[in-house]
Order: structure tokens, then C-alpha cells, then sequence
């Protein structure tokens, strides 16, 4: 006979884990929550736009809008095909103008359509974000609670990777942040970019981010902008 539990997920997966013994009929189900269901449906959909980091007229932006053209037509496959899968790491790179954050801002978009929680900050706004978590007059989420979101959040789309205030603080927590990600890589997605190269990155974090199970991708052509 299987137990179910209350779901402690449901804010990212929209499932209740229902464990039972091998063998049975239950062993390994995954059950969908009330919050897939009338008013917990919108429940979630309200929690996801409150954690995806976009503006309203950001949350405009969709896949079948944007301009696809030689120059980023590798990168828009990489990134379609990586929000489908639903895991990976891929880097965009190259000059600005190129239409790389234009296609974060889709993924993130088309995961939170599907009911995937997705978030997408540039590195400086993150650091903030965790931050802001110290101030005892902040509302809202704790600072674990806060880095757990950034760790655990099924698609994470990360910009302008190479402009922040660099300090000790802001530097261990990048990196701990994109070890993180990368660590958990076959099951999460992760999406950055990035203006220049990589280059410009702390080689270890260059190491995480071209690993043969990541995607790097330059784009060129002209200022779309």
C-alpha cells in the first residue's frame, strides 16, 4: 500500500512523489498536485511569473518571434533543443546586439508556459538578490531559501555574466553558483550569456562551462538592435 506525501515540489515540478515497494504498482509514480487543478492552477502559474525575473513586456517574447538569421541560427537551435530536454548547459557568447538575451528570455518563457519554473537574472541582479536576503529589513525569502531557488530551479537563464562589482563575496558565490549548476547539469537546465568571451571568465569557471556535455556558442552578424 503506498503513502502519499504533501507536496514539497510542487512549486517547481507540479507532482506528489507517491513511494511504494519495487515490484508494486505505484513503485516510482509521480502523481500530479492540486496545484495543477482550478484555482491551485493559477495559484502556480502567479507563483512562477513572480519568481521568472521578467518584466511585463519581457514576458512578450517567444521563440516564434524572434528573428532567426545565419549568424544565430546554431545558437537558437542550441537553446530550443536545450529548453525541450529540459537540462544542459549552454553559453551564449559574442558581441552585443546579437539577439543573446532575446533567446534567454524565451526559454524562460516557454519553460513557464509549460508550468517549469524558470528564472532569468543577469549576475549582478543575482548577487543582489542573495544580498538583499543579509538586510534584516528585507521581506521574503531567507538567504538558503533564496540560494536554493538559484540551485534548484529546473531552468535558470543567467546574462551579462562578465558585469558585475567583482569582490571576494561576489566572485566565490558566481562560481559557487555555476559549479552548482554544472554539477547537476543531466537533469537542470542551464542558459548564459554573455558579451565578449569567455576569456574573461575565472578559468575555472571557463573549465565547468566547456565541458564536452556543454554548448558554447558564438554568435556574429550585425547589431540586430
Amino acid at each position: 500500500m503506498s503513502e502519499s506525501f504533501n507536496c514539497s515540489v510542487c512549486k517547481d515540478m507540479g507532482f506528489v512523489y507517491v513511494p511504494a515497494l519495487p515490484n508494486t504498482p505505484d513503485f516510482g509514480k509521480a502523481v500530479p498536485c492540486e496545484c495543477q487543478n482550478g484555482v491551485n492552477a493559477e495559484k502556480q502559474r502567479r507563483h512562477l511569473l513572480t519568481i521568472d525575473g521578467l518584466s511585463p513586456a519581457e514576458r512578450a517574447t517567444r521563440f516564434e518571434n524572434l528573428l532567426v538569421v545565419p549568424s544565430n541560427q546554431e545558437a537558437y537551435n542550441q537553446v530550443t533543443g536545450a529548453v525541450s530536454a529540459g537540462r544542459g548547459m549552454v553559453t551564449l557568447t559574442g558581441e552585443a546586439g546579437r539577439g543573446k538575451t532575446s533567446l534567454l528570455i524565451a526559454a524562460v518563457n516557454d519553460a513557464r508556459e509549460r508550468n517549469i519554473a524558470a528564472v532569468y537574472l543577469t549576475v549582478s541582479d543575482l548577487l543582489d538578490y542573495i544580498k538583499a536576503a543579509f538586510n534584516p529589513d528585507t521581506a521574503g525569502r531567507s538567504v538558503d531559501e533564496r540560494w536554493e531557488l538559484l540551485t534548484s530551479v529546473q531552468v535558470l537563464a543567467l546574462d551579462e555574466l562578465s558585469r558585475y562589482n567583482s569582490t571576494p563575496w561576489a566572485d566565490e558565490r558566481f562560481w559557487m553558483l555555476i559549479d552548482q549548476r554544472w554539477r547537476n547539469m543531466d537533469r537542470r537546465l542551464t542558459i548564459l550569456a554573455m558579451n565578449g568571451n569567455l576569456s574573461a571568465l575565472d578559468r575555472a569557471i571557463q573549465s565547468r562551462l566547456k565541458d564536452k556535455r556543454a554548448v558554447v556558442v558564438t554568435l556574429g552578424g550585425k547589431d540586430m538592435r
